[in-house]
């Protein structure tokens, strides 16, 4: 049994609480995968080149393969996966389109994306650095997807450079 303030509790409801922890945060982090996805595919109807397409396609594989991995595990901690980026998620979602609909350009499609990346990498990061999990699993996942982000990144960023020089 374990003493939290004041309160005695059983092992059964320690993992209790801590899988609910481990849910809340694994969600954050699904809402942001959504959020990520959603506005690749918004964007990849405005790509022209067959070359940025295909990268298009893998990037936007990538990040639901993410989201059906966290589902999944998130489902196996006993918990309820949201669909949705949420609220604040879907306002912002809907501010992007609104904000990006007549973008048409490939380098400006590509300066945003690059952004949206490295803001997906830093909340990554920042996800891991306040995140502590006892799951080995997690950490995992959590690192593959880190990889992930990386690779993306780099594939856009070389994009752009090719696209400076055409």
């Amino acid at each position: 049994m374990h003493k939290c303030s004041d309160m005695i509790h059983t092992e059964i409801e320690v993992k209790y609480m801590n899988s609910k922890k481990v849910n809340k945060a694994l969600n954050q982090l699904l809402k942001g995968t959504h959020m990520g996805t959603s506005l690749f595919k918004f964007l990849q109807k405005k790509l022209k080149t067959k070359r940025l397409r295909k990268l298009w396609k893998e990037m936007i594989n990538t990040l639901s393969d993410h989201e059906k991995i966290l589902t999944k595990l998130i489902e196996t901690y006993g918990g309820e996966p949201v669909d949705t980026a949420g609220i604040m998620g879907t306002m912002t979602d809907v501010l992007y389109k609104m904000r990006y609909i007549f973008l048409s350009d490939e380098k400006d499609i590509l300066e945003l994306s690059i952004t949206s990346m490295e803001q997906g990498r830093k909340a990554l990061s920042a996800f891991v650095l306040r995140k502590k999990f006892p799951n080995k699993d997690i950490d995992k996942i959590v690192r593959t997807m880190k990889k992930d982000y990386e690779e993306i990144l780099y594939e856009l960023k070389r994009f752009q450079l090719e696209a400076q020089y055409v």
